[in-house]
């Protein structure tokens, strides 16, 4: 599920209103913060083949296609989930509204803007 998220996130094709849907769903889950935790460790990999190309390094091998998103992309990337994770488990955040909050950064950042 993890890896799937992080492919339609970064994906310019994917459908707003489903992911805004994902989200409310998302937001009921118990694993919610493991599963963020995962999308940051997939962001994590993004970074690391970005950076020096090693996949010994990665925790998820069967990376997708990171060419394309820049360093600079992906610690933005990082932050955002980071921040997201922080809210949701630390703090009486509204978990779906972080979620979507999490969603339109993302989307941004991918888009370049």
């Amino acid at each position: 599920l993890a890896a799937e998220l992080v492919k339609t996130l970064a994906s310019p094709s994917a459908n707003g209103l489903d992911l805004f849907r994902r989200a409310h769903s998302l937001a009921e889950r118990e694993d919610l913060v493991p599963l963020l935790e995962l999308i940051y460790m997939h962001y994590r990999d993004a970074l690391i083949w970005s950076l020096c190309s090693r996949p010994e390094l990665l925790i998820f091998p069967d990376y997708p296609d990171w060419a394309q998103v820049s360093s600079g992309i992906l610690e933005q990337c990082l932050e955002i989930i980071n921040h997201t994770i922080r809210s949701v488990a630390f703090t009486n955040a509204h978990k779906q509204l972080s979620l979507e909050a999490a969603i339109i950064l993302l989307r941004r950042r991918f888009a370049g803007a």
